[in-house]
């Protein structure tokens, strides 16, 4: 934590589990959808991976359980209005960007290649649908307005 104090920021300690790490994001509980959402657009994405941000950047998110499992997506549009979509639920991780050429080399991939193997099985990544990412972000935005009229 002395990063925090002499640098402002907080790198990625190298022995991390954590892959993403988001701060200052406001959430609420909704028993209509059991899961945490959020309630509106502001975060601070602290690093992604092994790369460092620790800036500004707006962010939705919904984690929630069910009985075939936990599952969570994210949200995270850069300052150059780049999209990054993230949504995993049982051993599936979707993924969609707004950059076409990261789409379509996720998509190419060989789908034996799409597999990740973790202590809980093996887990397969595939690229979302637009229309499934468009959904979500219409559902945090219903979500924010609602904070907004409160």
């Amino acid at each position: 934590m002395s990063d925090i104090s002499t640098k402002g920021y907080l790198d990625k300690p190298k022995d991390s589990p954590v892959t993403i790490f988001i701060s200052g994001i406001k959430m609420i509980w909704d028993p209509t959808s059991r899961s945490f959402h959020t309630t509106g657009s502001d975060g601070k994405l602290i690093w992604f991976g092994d790369k460092a941000f620790n800036q500004q950047i707006k962010t939705y998110a919904e984690f929630g359980k069910r009985s075939g499992g936990d599952y969570f997506t994210l949200y995270f549009v850069t300052p150059s209005e780049d999209f990054v979509y993230i949504s995993y639920k049982r051993n599936q991780l979707k993924l969609f960007t707004s950059r076409e050429d990261l789409n379509t080399e996720i998509f190419s991939y060989d789908p034996k290649k799409r597999i990740i193997e973790t202590e809980k099985g093996n887990m397969v990544f595939s690229l979302e649908g637009k229309n499934a990412v468009n959904q979500f972000v219409q559902d945090m935005q219903y979500y924010e307005g609602l904070k907004d009229n409160k």
